[in-house]
């Protein structure tokens, strides 16, 4: 698949900082299972997760990524969700502690708003849902909007044409990759999308440009990779738009 970054540098562009000019670490990130302890199938099982919904007892896997008009069931309101979620996790000892975000995986995110980043999460549960869980984890509405959130209505639950998508929309590589996703069949696609891009000169990302991890549910360590990530960030001064 080839990308045309040449020919877009050629476009005469308005004025930007040198900060918004240089290339940016990218991340491309699952969402249960990796930033949580527990994966998307038992999330969705899960009497709290069930509890968001105006019809609890006809949440399924099949329909719970759908809106009752499209044969689904509709999510509770942001409020009535946002009460659930505070009196479930107020006091510590919760039954469903696994489906909050991680301490690790906050100090990851963190970081990478600090250098900032792009940080894309790629996911088959609610979009609603995760803003909801990034939000008691303690990240403010001007961090959240800062995260790219692509739910399974946003791409079908193909990760590997998400990933590609976002890149050709971009147009313009990363200084690094990171990918994490519990799942190895997800994990595989997002990591084939970039490996699998190229352009005139051969692949757009060399090996030592790209930070992958396939973690069992519940056990990615986002600590393990803020070290790693800050080698990308020491190098990027020296990273143009060639590997």
């Amino acid at each position: 698949m080839s990308f045309s970054f040449l020919n877009e540098l050629k476009k005469p562009e308005p004025e930007e900082s040198n900060e918004i000019k240089k290339p940016k670490i990218r991340c491309y990130l699952d969402f249960d299972g990796t930033l949580t302890k527990s994966s998307g199938l038992l999330t969705i099982e899960s009497e709290f997760y069930r509890s968001l919904f105006v019809n609890p007892s006809q949440v399924t896997s099949g329909n719970y990524d759908k809106t009752e008009t499209e044969g689904g069931v509709n999510l509770k309101t942001e409020e009535e969700r946002w009460e659930l979620i505070k009196n479930e996790f107020k006091e510590e000892g919760s039954q469903f502690s696994n489906l909050l975000i991680t301490e690790s995986a906050k100090r990851l995110l963190k970081m990478m708003i600090e250098i900032n980043a792009d940080i894309i999460v790629v996911s088959k549960n609610r979009k609603e849902y995760i803003k909801d869980m990034f939000k008691w984890a303690g990240f403010s509405k001007e961090e959240i909007t800062k995260f790219t959130i692509y739910d399974v209505r946003d791409y079908g639950g193909n990760k590997f044409d998400r990933v590609t998508e976002h890149e050709m929309k971009l147009n313009k590589p990363a200084a690094g990759i990171v990918i994490a996703d519990d799942s190895k069949g997800d994990y595989d696609q997002m990591l084939f999308a970039i490996n699998n891009l190229e352009d005139e000169n051969g692949k757009v990302y060399s090996d030592e440009k790209i930070i992958a991890r396939n973690c069992v549910a519940g056990e990615f360590n986002g600590d393990e990779l803020i070290e790693k990530v800050q080698s990308l960030v020491v190098q990027k001064q020296s990273f143009g738009m060639r590997r």
